[in-house]
Protein backbone atom coordinates (compact mmCIF):
# COMPACT_ATOMS: atom_id res chain seq x y z
CA UNK A 1 0.00 0.00 0.00
CA UNK A 2 1.46 3.36 -1.00
CA UNK A 3 0.96 6.64 0.75
CA UNK A 4 1.10 9.98 -1.02
CA UNK A 5 2.98 12.58 1.00
CA UNK A 6 2.41 16.24 0.10
CA UNK A 7 5.72 18.05 -0.14
CA UNK A 8 4.49 21.60 0.07
CA UNK A 9 2.26 21.93 3.08
CA UNK A 10 -0.83 19.91 3.93
CA UNK A 11 0.74 17.03 5.81
CA UNK A 12 3.66 14.63 5.68
CA UNK A 13 7.17 15.47 6.73
CA UNK A 14 7.56 19.21 6.16
CA UNK A 15 10.35 20.01 3.68
CA UNK A 16 12.93 22.60 4.48
CA UNK A 17 12.18 26.01 3.02
CA UNK A 18 9.45 26.94 0.52
CA UNK A 19 8.48 24.56 -2.29
CA UNK A 20 6.78 25.50 -5.55
CA UNK A 21 5.79 21.89 -6.28
CA UNK A 22 8.09 21.62 -9.32
CA UNK A 23 10.19 18.52 -9.88
CA UNK A 24 13.37 20.50 -9.26
CA UNK A 25 12.06 21.85 -5.95
CA UNK A 26 10.75 18.47 -4.78
CA UNK A 27 14.02 16.68 -5.54
CA UNK A 28 16.01 19.43 -3.85
CA UNK A 29 14.05 18.97 -0.61
CA UNK A 30 14.32 15.18 -0.80
CA UNK A 31 18.06 15.54 -1.32
CA UNK A 32 18.36 17.75 1.77
CA UNK A 33 16.47 15.19 3.85
CA UNK A 34 18.08 12.13 2.20
CA UNK A 35 14.65 10.56 1.85
CA UNK A 36 13.90 7.12 0.42
CA UNK A 37 10.78 6.39 -1.58
CA UNK A 38 9.34 7.01 -5.04
CA UNK A 39 8.72 10.31 -6.81
CA UNK A 40 5.90 9.89 -9.33
CA UNK A 41 5.36 12.40 -12.13
CA UNK A 42 2.53 12.71 -14.65
CA UNK A 43 2.30 15.09 -17.58
CA UNK A 44 -0.74 16.40 -19.46
CA UNK A 45 -0.79 13.32 -21.71
CA UNK A 46 -0.92 10.98 -18.68
CA UNK A 47 2.65 9.78 -19.25
CA UNK A 48 3.77 8.50 -15.86
CA UNK A 49 7.37 8.23 -14.67
CA UNK A 50 8.55 6.91 -11.30
CA UNK A 51 11.91 7.85 -9.80
CA UNK A 52 13.08 5.35 -7.18
CA UNK A 53 15.08 7.13 -4.46
CA UNK A 54 17.33 5.66 -1.81
CA UNK A 55 18.75 8.19 0.65
CA UNK A 56 19.24 11.00 -1.83
CA UNK A 57 20.18 8.84 -4.82
CA UNK A 58 18.08 7.80 -7.82
CA UNK A 59 18.49 4.04 -8.16
CA UNK A 60 15.94 3.48 -10.93
CA UNK A 61 13.91 5.48 -13.47
CA UNK A 62 10.74 3.72 -14.59
CA UNK A 63 8.07 4.66 -17.12
CA UNK A 64 4.91 2.92 -15.99
CA UNK A 65 2.16 3.97 -18.42
CA UNK A 66 1.59 5.42 -21.88
CA UNK A 67 5.29 5.19 -22.72
CA UNK A 68 5.53 5.03 -26.52
CA UNK A 69 9.27 4.42 -26.61
CA UNK A 70 11.71 1.70 -25.64
CA UNK A 71 14.91 3.69 -25.38
CA UNK A 72 17.16 0.85 -24.27
CA UNK A 73 16.21 -1.22 -27.32
CA UNK A 74 16.76 1.71 -29.67
CA UNK A 75 20.21 2.39 -28.22
CA UNK A 76 21.16 -1.28 -28.54
CA UNK A 77 19.89 -1.57 -32.11
CA UNK A 78 21.14 1.74 -33.51
CA UNK A 79 24.61 1.32 -32.02
CA UNK A 80 24.53 -2.16 -33.60
CA UNK A 81 25.45 -3.62 -30.22
CA UNK A 82 22.93 -6.38 -30.95
CA UNK A 83 20.79 -7.47 -33.88
CA UNK A 84 17.02 -7.23 -33.85
CA UNK A 85 16.76 -11.01 -34.11
CA UNK A 86 19.09 -11.58 -31.15
CA UNK A 87 17.26 -8.98 -29.04
CA UNK A 88 13.88 -10.58 -29.73
CA UNK A 89 15.22 -14.04 -28.91
CA UNK A 90 16.64 -12.71 -25.64
CA UNK A 91 13.33 -11.06 -24.79
CA UNK A 92 11.46 -14.28 -25.55
CA UNK A 93 13.81 -16.22 -23.27
CA UNK A 94 13.41 -13.62 -20.50
CA UNK A 95 9.61 -13.90 -20.64
CA UNK A 96 9.72 -17.69 -20.74
CA UNK A 97 12.07 -17.97 -17.75
CA UNK A 98 10.54 -15.07 -15.81
CA UNK A 99 13.86 -13.20 -15.93
CA UNK A 100 14.78 -9.59 -16.53
CA UNK A 101 15.89 -8.92 -20.10
CA UNK A 102 19.15 -7.47 -18.77
CA UNK A 103 19.97 -10.77 -17.04
CA UNK A 104 19.53 -12.71 -20.27
CA UNK A 105 21.65 -10.26 -22.27
CA UNK A 106 24.54 -10.73 -19.84
CA UNK A 107 24.10 -14.49 -19.34
CA UNK A 108 24.01 -15.15 -23.10
CA UNK A 109 27.00 -12.81 -23.59
CA UNK A 110 25.03 -10.70 -26.05
CA UNK A 111 26.28 -7.51 -24.40
CA UNK A 112 29.11 -6.75 -22.01
CA UNK A 113 28.09 -5.59 -18.56
CA UNK A 114 29.96 -2.29 -19.01
CA UNK A 115 28.17 -1.52 -22.28
CA UNK A 116 24.79 -2.44 -20.82
CA UNK A 117 25.39 -0.14 -17.85
CA UNK A 118 26.35 2.69 -20.21
CA UNK A 119 23.21 2.26 -22.31
CA UNK A 120 20.97 1.97 -19.24
CA UNK A 121 22.49 5.16 -17.83
CA UNK A 122 21.66 6.91 -21.11
CA UNK A 123 18.13 5.53 -21.00
CA UNK A 124 17.69 6.88 -17.47
CA UNK A 125 19.07 10.31 -18.41
CA UNK A 126 16.95 10.54 -21.56
CA UNK A 127 13.85 9.71 -19.52
CA UNK A 128 14.69 11.95 -16.56
CA UNK A 129 16.08 15.19 -18.01
CA UNK A 130 13.12 16.06 -20.29
CA UNK A 131 10.86 15.99 -17.20
CA UNK A 132 12.47 19.22 -16.01
CA UNK A 133 11.26 20.93 -19.20
CA UNK A 134 7.62 19.79 -18.95
CA UNK A 135 5.15 22.52 -18.03
CA UNK A 136 2.37 21.64 -15.61
CA UNK A 137 4.05 18.40 -14.49
CA UNK A 138 2.26 16.78 -11.53
CA UNK A 139 4.72 15.58 -8.88
CA UNK A 140 4.07 13.55 -5.75
CA UNK A 141 6.15 11.55 -3.29
CA UNK A 142 5.11 8.00 -2.36
CA UNK A 143 6.24 6.19 0.77
CA UNK A 144 7.05 2.99 -1.11
CA UNK A 145 10.13 0.78 -1.13
CA UNK A 146 12.47 1.79 -3.97
CA UNK A 147 13.53 -1.00 -6.34
CA UNK A 148 17.02 -0.53 -7.84
CA UNK A 149 17.46 -1.14 -11.56
CA UNK A 150 19.36 -4.29 -12.43
CA UNK A 151 22.79 -3.25 -13.78
CA UNK A 152 21.75 0.40 -13.42
CA UNK A 153 24.10 3.12 -12.22
CA UNK A 154 22.89 5.21 -9.24
CA UNK A 155 22.43 8.94 -9.90
CA UNK A 156 23.06 11.25 -6.91
CA UNK A 157 20.35 13.90 -6.68
CA UNK A 158 23.00 16.59 -6.30
CA UNK A 159 24.38 15.67 -9.74
CA UNK A 160 20.91 15.42 -11.31
CA UNK A 161 19.93 18.87 -10.06
CA UNK A 162 23.16 20.50 -11.27
CA UNK A 163 22.91 18.83 -14.67
CA UNK A 164 19.24 19.78 -15.01
CA UNK A 165 20.13 23.41 -14.27
CA UNK A 166 22.99 23.34 -16.80
CA UNK A 167 20.77 21.88 -19.51
CA UNK A 168 17.93 24.30 -18.73
CA UNK A 169 20.24 27.27 -19.36
CA UNK A 170 21.56 25.85 -22.62
CA UNK A 171 18.45 24.17 -24.06
CA UNK A 172 16.58 27.24 -25.45
CA UNK A 173 19.65 28.32 -27.46
CA UNK A 174 20.16 24.78 -28.79
CA UNK A 175 16.54 24.54 -29.90
CA UNK A 176 16.84 27.91 -31.60
CA UNK A 177 20.08 27.08 -33.46
CA UNK A 178 19.89 23.31 -34.02
CA UNK A 179 16.13 22.87 -34.11
CA UNK A 180 13.90 19.98 -33.15
CA UNK A 181 15.13 16.49 -32.23
CA UNK A 182 13.64 15.20 -35.51
CA UNK A 183 15.53 17.71 -37.68
CA UNK A 184 17.72 16.11 -40.36
CA UNK A 185 21.19 17.33 -41.38
CA UNK A 186 23.58 16.40 -44.18
CA UNK A 187 27.31 16.95 -44.63
CA UNK A 188 28.07 20.35 -46.14
CA UNK A 189 30.51 19.46 -48.90
CA UNK A 190 32.84 16.48 -49.14
CA UNK A 191 33.69 14.36 -46.11
CA UNK A 192 36.32 16.19 -44.05
CA UNK A 193 39.18 14.04 -42.76
CA UNK A 194 40.34 16.83 -40.46
CA UNK A 195 36.90 16.79 -38.81
CA UNK A 196 37.72 13.23 -37.74
CA UNK A 197 41.05 14.29 -36.22
CA UNK A 198 43.34 13.37 -39.13
CA UNK A 199 45.81 15.67 -40.84
CA UNK A 200 43.99 17.81 -43.44
CA UNK A 201 44.39 16.60 -47.02
CA UNK A 202 44.75 20.20 -48.23
CA UNK A 203 44.35 23.76 -46.98
CA UNK A 204 40.63 23.78 -47.80
CA UNK A 205 40.08 20.80 -45.50
CA UNK A 206 41.74 22.49 -42.52
CA UNK A 207 39.31 23.49 -39.75
CA UNK A 208 39.39 26.88 -38.08
CA UNK A 209 38.04 25.53 -34.78
CA UNK A 210 38.94 22.43 -32.79
CA UNK A 211 36.04 19.99 -32.57
CA UNK A 212 35.15 18.07 -29.42
CA UNK A 213 35.12 14.28 -29.37
CA UNK A 214 31.31 14.28 -29.38
CA UNK A 215 31.24 16.54 -32.45
CA UNK A 216 33.63 14.24 -34.34
CA UNK A 217 31.48 11.24 -33.47
CA UNK A 218 28.26 12.96 -34.53
CA UNK A 219 29.88 14.14 -37.78
CA UNK A 220 30.69 10.54 -38.69
CA UNK A 221 27.02 9.49 -38.38
CA UNK A 222 25.45 12.44 -40.26
CA UNK A 223 24.09 11.04 -43.53
CA UNK A 224 21.18 13.27 -44.60
CA UNK A 225 18.60 10.69 -43.51
CA UNK A 226 18.95 10.24 -39.75
CA UNK A 227 17.28 12.68 -37.37
CA UNK A 228 19.33 14.37 -34.66
CA UNK A 229 17.69 12.09 -32.11
CA UNK A 230 18.54 8.97 -34.13
CA UNK A 231 22.15 10.12 -34.41
CA UNK A 232 22.23 10.38 -30.61
CA UNK A 233 21.16 6.73 -30.39
CA UNK A 234 23.78 5.68 -32.99
CA UNK A 235 26.55 7.49 -31.08
CA UNK A 236 25.46 6.31 -27.62
CA UNK A 237 25.13 9.95 -26.58
CA UNK A 238 22.29 11.81 -24.92
CA UNK A 239 20.14 14.10 -27.05
CA UNK A 240 21.58 17.09 -25.19
CA UNK A 241 25.16 16.02 -25.99
CA UNK A 242 24.22 15.48 -29.63
CA UNK A 243 22.52 18.88 -29.93
CA UNK A 244 25.66 20.53 -28.53
CA UNK A 245 27.81 18.60 -30.99
CA UNK A 246 25.55 19.57 -33.91
CA UNK A 247 25.87 23.22 -32.85
CA UNK A 248 29.67 22.86 -33.09
CA UNK A 249 29.38 21.37 -36.58
CA UNK A 250 27.10 24.20 -37.68
CA UNK A 251 29.60 26.77 -36.41
CA UNK A 252 32.34 24.97 -38.39
CA UNK A 253 30.14 24.94 -41.53
CA UNK A 254 30.45 21.16 -41.73
CA UNK A 255 26.72 20.32 -41.86
CA UNK A 256 23.63 21.81 -43.47
CA UNK A 257 19.94 21.45 -42.69
CA UNK A 258 17.88 19.12 -44.88
CA UNK A 259 14.52 19.50 -43.11
CA UNK A 260 13.30 20.82 -39.78
CA UNK A 261 11.00 17.83 -39.29
CA UNK A 262 11.57 14.42 -40.87
CA UNK A 263 10.65 10.76 -40.33
CA UNK A 264 14.26 9.65 -40.06
CA UNK A 265 15.91 6.38 -41.03
CA UNK A 266 14.44 3.05 -40.03
CA UNK A 267 16.56 0.20 -38.74
CA UNK A 268 17.20 -2.03 -41.73
CA UNK A 269 16.64 -5.45 -40.24
CA UNK A 270 13.81 -7.92 -40.63
CA UNK A 271 12.88 -10.14 -37.74
CA UNK A 272 10.22 -12.41 -36.31
CA UNK A 273 8.80 -11.94 -32.86
CA UNK A 274 6.54 -14.19 -30.73
CA UNK A 275 6.43 -12.78 -27.20
CA UNK A 276 5.14 -14.83 -24.28
CA UNK A 277 3.12 -12.95 -21.68
CA UNK A 278 3.90 -14.89 -18.53
CA UNK A 279 1.63 -12.97 -16.20
CA UNK A 280 -1.23 -12.77 -18.66
CA UNK A 281 -1.20 -16.40 -19.76
CA UNK A 282 -0.82 -17.68 -16.21
CA UNK A 283 -3.63 -15.57 -14.81
CA UNK A 284 -5.98 -16.33 -17.71
CA UNK A 285 -5.30 -20.06 -17.32
CA UNK A 286 -6.14 -19.82 -13.62
CA UNK A 287 -9.32 -17.88 -14.32
CA UNK A 288 -10.39 -20.36 -17.04
CA UNK A 289 -9.69 -23.37 -14.80
CA UNK A 290 -11.64 -21.89 -11.92
CA UNK A 291 -14.51 -21.04 -14.25
CA UNK A 292 -14.73 -24.69 -15.41
CA UNK A 293 -14.50 -26.04 -11.87
CA UNK A 294 -17.07 -23.56 -10.72
CA UNK A 295 -19.81 -24.64 -13.11
CA UNK A 296 -22.77 -26.13 -11.29
CA UNK A 297 -21.50 -25.35 -7.78
CA UNK A 298 -23.03 -23.03 -5.24
CA UNK A 299 -22.78 -19.24 -5.15
CA UNK A 300 -20.53 -19.57 -2.12
CA UNK A 301 -17.98 -21.52 -4.12
CA UNK A 302 -18.04 -18.81 -6.76
CA UNK A 303 -17.37 -16.20 -4.11
CA UNK A 304 -14.41 -18.24 -2.88
CA UNK A 305 -13.06 -18.45 -6.43
CA UNK A 306 -13.30 -14.68 -6.69
CA UNK A 307 -11.18 -14.41 -3.57
CA UNK A 308 -8.54 -16.72 -5.05
CA UNK A 309 -8.16 -14.40 -8.09
CA UNK A 310 -7.84 -10.91 -6.57
CA UNK A 311 -8.23 -7.71 -8.53
CA UNK A 312 -4.51 -7.00 -8.11
CA UNK A 313 -3.61 -10.12 -10.13
CA UNK A 314 -5.93 -9.15 -12.97
CA UNK A 315 -4.53 -5.63 -12.90
CA UNK A 316 -0.97 -6.97 -13.02
CA UNK A 317 -1.87 -9.15 -16.00
CA UNK A 318 -3.36 -6.18 -17.85
CA UNK A 319 -0.32 -4.03 -17.13
CA UNK A 320 2.00 -6.84 -18.28
CA UNK A 321 0.14 -7.16 -21.58
CA UNK A 322 -0.03 -3.39 -22.03
CA UNK A 323 3.71 -3.00 -21.47
CA UNK A 324 4.51 -5.91 -23.78
CA UNK A 325 2.28 -4.50 -26.52
CA UNK A 326 3.95 -1.08 -26.17
CA UNK A 327 7.37 -2.64 -26.70
CA UNK A 328 6.11 -4.63 -29.70
CA UNK A 329 4.72 -1.48 -31.31
CA UNK A 330 7.99 0.34 -30.71
CA UNK A 331 10.02 -2.50 -32.27
CA UNK A 332 7.63 -2.49 -35.26
CA UNK A 333 8.25 1.25 -35.67
CA UNK A 334 12.02 0.85 -35.40
CA UNK A 335 11.95 -1.90 -38.03
CA UNK A 336 9.37 -0.47 -40.45
CA UNK A 337 9.83 3.26 -39.98
CA UNK A 338 6.18 3.82 -39.02
CA UNK A 339 3.67 2.82 -36.37
CA UNK A 340 1.17 0.03 -37.17
CA UNK A 341 -2.24 1.28 -38.28
CA UNK A 342 -3.93 -1.49 -36.29
CA UNK A 343 -2.73 -3.97 -33.66
CA UNK A 344 -3.46 -6.83 -36.08
CA UNK A 345 -0.46 -5.67 -38.10
CA UNK A 346 1.75 -6.79 -35.21
CA UNK A 347 0.57 -10.40 -35.59
CA UNK A 348 0.78 -10.32 -39.38
CA UNK A 349 4.39 -9.08 -39.16
CA UNK A 350 5.31 -11.58 -36.43
CA UNK A 351 5.78 -9.07 -33.60
CA UNK A 352 2.86 -10.35 -31.50
CA UNK A 353 1.19 -13.77 -31.45
CA UNK A 354 -2.56 -14.35 -31.78
CA UNK A 355 -3.22 -15.44 -28.16
CA UNK A 356 -1.50 -12.33 -26.85
CA UNK A 357 -3.57 -10.13 -29.14
CA UNK A 358 -6.76 -11.84 -27.98
CA UNK A 359 -5.98 -11.07 -24.34
CA UNK A 360 -5.77 -7.39 -25.23
CA UNK A 361 -9.33 -7.11 -26.56
CA UNK A 362 -10.04 -4.29 -24.10
CA UNK A 363 -7.10 -2.19 -25.35
CA UNK A 364 -7.85 0.91 -27.42
CA UNK A 365 -5.10 1.81 -29.89
CA UNK A 366 -4.63 5.17 -31.62
CA UNK A 367 -1.73 6.11 -33.88
CA UNK A 368 -0.56 8.73 -36.34
CA UNK A 369 2.81 9.62 -37.88
CA UNK A 370 3.98 11.32 -34.68
CA UNK A 371 3.24 8.64 -32.10
CA UNK A 372 0.71 6.26 -30.60
CA UNK A 373 -1.39 5.75 -27.50
CA UNK A 374 -2.66 2.61 -25.80
CA UNK A 375 -5.60 2.86 -23.42
CA UNK A 376 -6.81 0.03 -21.21
CA UNK A 377 -10.59 0.29 -21.50
CA UNK A 378 -10.95 -2.31 -18.77
CA UNK A 379 -9.73 0.20 -16.18
CA UNK A 380 -12.36 2.43 -14.67
CA UNK A 381 -11.45 6.09 -14.93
Amino acid sequence: MSQSIPLAGGGGSPPRGPSDGSLRSVLAHLNDDERSGIVETQDGDNNTTRLHLRRGTIVSVEQTSNADSWLLAEYMLRTKSISTRALLKARKRALKNDQALEEVLIERKLLSEDLLKRLMALEAEETLMPLFRVEGLEVKFLEERPIPALFGSPLPLSYVLKEAERQAKRWPALRRKVGRPDAIYRLDGAFSTSAMGFEPADEEDELEIELSGDARLVYFFVNGRRTTEQIARCCALSLFQTMNAMDELLQAYLVALVTTHGPGEKIRERSSFFPRLVWTVTSLAMIAALAVLGEGVSALAKQEAAIVIPAELKSAARMSHLRDTQESIRLFELSRGRFPHQLTELTEAGFLDEPSLATGASIRYLADENGFRLEDEGVKR
